[in-house]
């Protein structure tokens, strides 16, 4: 194991107490750049990873999962900055737009988007994969949907939604980009969503 791998314990205050977590130090790094870019304490950052974490999972291990995503997000930021396209300006355009992983994961989004989860905070829809928050209506399943946007990445890929947001139930239709990186693998996805009725109660029908 080489030194900048090893585990190191420190100690953090959480839930109103002082307790021992052992990482490895990227990850302490990685935890440190997203204190300092938020502008908050470690401890702070620490409390609130601990507040939504599953019940089953150790602390140790939602922090990995957070740094993880955040590197993901970082990812999709430095390609938009090359680009020349700013995140921040996507939050002033008047449809929802979201990133995804390779994998389907939410990594962000401009303010239209978590305006559909209104209750809910951002970061309670991070992390989440896409058929978590939407119902994907089309004549395949959404994996093999995934694939053939994979396959044919220049492609833009279409689909009919069904917004599942705190205000209840809405419908739409995304449209679905693949992201590339400069060798042309597939990394992710960028989806702009059409409301075509507003999320209501559930006890209605979406139409």
């Amino acid at each position: 194991m080489k030194p900048d791998d090893k585990n190191l314990m420190r100690v953090v205050q959480y839930k109103g107490k002082r307790r021992s977590l052992r990482l490895e130090s990227k990850f302490w790094e990685a935890l440190g750049n997203i204190a300092a870019r938020r502008k908050i304490r470690i401890g702070n950052l620490v409390n609130e990873i601990a507040e939504r974490k599953e019940e089953n999972q150790s602390l140790a291990s939602a922090i990995r999962v957070e740094c993880m995503l955040d590197a993901e997000q970082q990812l999709v930021s430095a390609r938009l900055a090359k680009n020349d396209l700013n995140p921040e300006l996507l939050d002033f355009a008047p449809s929802p737009c979201v990133f995804l992983s390779e994998t389907a994961v939410v990594l962000g989004g401009n303010r239209a988007f978590y305006k559909l989860f209104e209750k809910e905070r951002e970061k309670d829809v991070l992390g989440h994969r896409f058929t978590d928050l939407f119902r994907v209506q089309t004549s395949i399943t959404f994996n093999d949907f995934w694939v053939n946007l994979q396959k044919r990445p220049r492609r833009p890929l279409t689909a009919h939604v069904v917004i599942i947001g705190s205000k209840g139930v809405g419908a739409g239709q995304a449209i679905f980009l693949a992201d590339l990186n400069k060798e042309y693998q597939f990394i992710g996805a960028t989806a702009w969503l059409a409301v075509t009725s507003s999320p209501r109660p559930q006890g209605n029908k979406a139409s």
